[in-house]
């Protein structure tokens, strides 16, 4: 199956090559779910992540939390950790606005596409620690592999920074 890279994909391999950061790619059909990922990332090194797009109650905050795929999201603990009353999903409108990403394909390199610094980058602490990590490249045919030493140069790279969360 050939698989023809999105403008999506294209911008976050420009990146990664800009800011010298090494991974290695693994193609498959597109995925939605953290469990249609599993069939393919199950012989794959590396810890499965997933995204989740989240705003405040009031919409003035919006956060991108990233942690393990088989993770749980305590969204009450959580808003908790970042000084909010209430947590829940950005809707897909948002997402495109401030992330250029669309549902499914959300991963930590999607912070790449906040030019203005909307949104928090939130990563949990198992993520910031695992040897390795697989995540998409802003499109869910592939899951990229990057190593702890490659996902620390990554996360140096960003103007906004980001904050480890343990839950």
């Amino acid at each position: 199956m050939k698989i023809i890279k999105s403008d999506e994909w294209k911008e976050v391999e420009k990146y990664l090559k800009n800011h010298h950061i090494l991974y290695k790619i693994f193609t498959h059909p597109p995925v939605y779910t953290v469990k249609e990922a599993e069939k393919y990332e199950k012989a794959l090194p590396g810890l499965g992540c997933k995204s989740l797009f989240l705003r405040s109650e009031d919409k003035t905050r919006y956060f991108l939390y990233t942690l393990p795929g088989k993770g749980r999201a305590d969204l009450k603990k959580l808003a908790r950790k970042v000084g909010v009353k209430r947590l829940s999903f950005g809707n897909e409108t948002e997402l495109w606005l401030m992330l250029k990403v669309r549902p499914g394909s959300i991963s930590p390199l999607s912070v790449i596409n906040d030019k203005e610094g909307r949104v928090e980058f939130l990563l949990d602490k198992r993520v910031f620690e695992a040897d390795a990590v697989l995540v998409h490249p802003n499109d869910n045919h592939a899951s990229l592999l990057l190593s702890k030493e490659m996902l620390n140069l990554f996360l140096k790279t960003l103007p906004y920074g980001f904050m480890v969360i343990s839950i």
